[in-house]
């Protein structure tokens, strides 16, 4: 059996919809899911809140077949607190550092209950930023230690988007994702230590971790999938050949290139 615990990531709940599947799966941390309860309906059913709900936390659905039985929600009150964080104005300069404490405090809030959670089981999957208290005390039980990663390595990630900030500095605000503090880093370089197996989504992210001294053959290359029940190609169609048409896929920041693009 298969503990797993996750902070954000989606692809890591279609994993463990599969791992369930296979009856597999342990018991799945993470913070606020729509596990379709009675409330929840109810919920989205109410006037205005219902929409409100509907574009933020209702947007939680599990894949099937996970459910109530399968979910344990940890830092409920920290997630809450981080989407109402959300609605503040991005300009002030409290801003940021509250994001962070919030987000920290609702990670620690999961790291406890994943760790309370590990009993016996053979083998625990982690998001990266949540993962080293319960492979520490994997390691020591035996259990196999399997880290989500899906982002390129931490300290190629800060060279990189430093470089590029210098490159193009009236877009380098938008560049903060490098910006952690060093006792996170360590953290980070603990838990890729500790890790028996690394998941990456692509060869770039593999590479950026294997350029920092990371055995390959401790990374697995995953490619994330499409759900071809709600993405699939349309029928072709003759394109206005008068006009030139772009569209932009991503968060909108330098980090996805944006002042290339513009």
């Amino acid at each position: 059996m298969i503990l797993t615990v996750n902070s954000s990531f989606p692809e890591l709940d279609h994993m463990v919809a599969a791992l369930a599947e296979a009856g597999l799966l342990s018991v799945y941390v993470r913070p606020y899911a729509n596990l379709d309860r009675g409330w929840e309906r109810r919920l989205g059913s109410l006037p205005g809140l219902g929409q409100v709900y509907a574009r933020t936390f209702g947007r939680r659905r599990m894949p099937a077949p996970l459910g109530k039985t399968h979910v344990s929600e940890a830092g409920m009150l920290w997630d809450f607190l981080l989407a109402a964080h959300g609605r503040l104005p991005t300009s002030s300069p409290a801003y940021q550092p509250l994001q962070r404490s919030i987000l920290h405090a609702r990670t620690r809030a999961l790291m406890r209950a994943a760790a309370r959670h590990l009993q016996d089981q053979r083998a625990v999957v982690a998001s990266w930023g949540c993962a080293e208290p319960v492979f520490r005390k994997a390691r020591a039980s035996g259990a196999l230690c399997v880290l989500n990663y899906p982002l390129a390595h931490h300290r190629f990630t800060r060279r990189y988007l430093e470089d590029e900030a210098a490159r193009q500095p009236a877009f380098a605000e938008t560049l903060n994702s490098h910006d952690r503090p060093e006792w996170q880093e360590r953290q980070l370089d603990a838990e890729i230590e500790l890790a028996d197996h690394i998941l990456v989504g692509s060869s770039f992210v593999r590479d950026s971790f294997t350029a920092e001294g990371v055995p390959a053959d401790k990374l697995l290359v995953i490619p994330y999938g499409a759900d071809t029940r709600l993405f699939e190609p349309p029928e072709r169609k003759e394109h206005d050949r008068n006009g030139l048409r772009l569209l932009f896929v991503g968060q909108i920041g330098q980090r996805k290139g944006i002042s290339y693009l513009l």
